[in-house]
């Protein structure tokens, strides 16, 4: 029997591989159909499994007095990731039980830079390891071996002193009294929307084009050419409503204002497009200020000489 990915177990009945001949899926195929199939499995996993998952909660505790030590890891999901057996630890040397006040502060300075003296913590994380569990491990026996130094009276490190340079406190800024919403506020914030909206309901909005020169000619304008513009298509739409010389007029005006709009489209085009006397003069003005900067150096070397 020819062996085979199959058959790489020496199973007789599955016979061996079978040629390709480009009737199957490619790479990328294969690759979109695992991920339905995955996707599938974890949608039959939320509908029969989850809801039983609910028999095994328990309410939440918090934690005890004596439990000082905060584990916590990184998962993603089930995908594989380098941080995923990465594990923090943290803790509050001020709550560590059986320390004097200079075993704290020697516990403070071997710390060095993993303590936050804002917050009164201590923050060690590890990833060393394969597994999270390893790392855990690790961090324990690390915060074990700092405690027992700690303890240690052969020397109490009073000589060194804090090195808090490795911190940046950030600025907390109160929120002023002032700005805070009481009731009175509230309903006086109340009262004068209350007045806004009833000048908003009975004055209309305030045109500014009508306080610059030339716009109110210029709205005039542009009420007049809706007036025009309403005509028009009302006489292409009930045509009935007008003489036959009527829809002449309407037709010839509305022509002549789509002959006007294109025509101001082109000038408008042109006129931002730079003439051939306009780079002449850009480059003239260049070269004079070109030669004034030559002479003014010519004059300041002169001077220096």
């Amino acid at each position: 029997m020819v062996p085979g990915f199959w058959n790489y177990e020496d199973d007789e009945e599955l016979g061996p591989d079978e040629v390709f001949k480009n009737d199957d899926l490619p790479r990328k195929g294969h690759q979109e159909l695992h991920l339905k199939q995955e996707i599938r499995q974890y949608a039959r996993y939320m509908v029969w499994e989850l809801p039983l998952l609910s028999k095994l909660a328990k309410p939440f505790t918090p934690p005890a007095a004596e439990q000082l030590l905060r584990f916590r890891y990184t998962t993603y999901m089930g995908e594989k990731h380098p941080s995923e057996s990465k594990v923090v630890v943290d803790f509050s040397p001020s709550k560590v039980p059986d320390l004097t006040s200079i075993q704290r502060s020697k516990l403070i300075k071997l710390a060095g830079a993993r303590y936050n003296p804002s917050t009164d913590i201590i923050k060690i994380s590890c990833e060393s390891f394969d597994t999270a569990a390893q790392n855990k491990r690790y961090l324990g026996d690390l915060v074990e071996q700092l405690l027992t130094h700690a303890r240690d009276p052969t020397d109490t490190f009073e000589d060194v002193p804090f090195d808090f340079r490795h911190h940046n406190a950030k600025p907390f800024h109160e929120f002023p009294e002032e700005w805070k919403l009481t009731p009175d506020r509230a309903s006086e914030l109340a009262q004068r929307r209350a007045v806004h909206r009833e000048l908003a309901d009975v004055q209309p909005p305030i045109d500014g084009r009508l306080y610059i020169p030339g716009g109110p000619e210029q709205r005039a304008a542009e009420a007049e050419k809706a007036e025009h513009v309403e005509r028009e298509q009302m006489a292409v739409m009930e045509p009935a409503r007008f003489t036959e010389r009527e829809r002449e007029m309407l037709a010839i005006r509305s022509g002549a204002r789509e002959n006007v709009d294109k025509m101001m489209t082109v000038l408008d085009r042109k006129a931002r497009r730079a003439t051939r006397r306009d780079i002449y003069v850009k480059k003239a003005v260049a070269m004079a200020q070109r030669k004034e900067a030559a002479k003014a150096a010519e004059a300041a070397r002169e001077i220096v000489v």
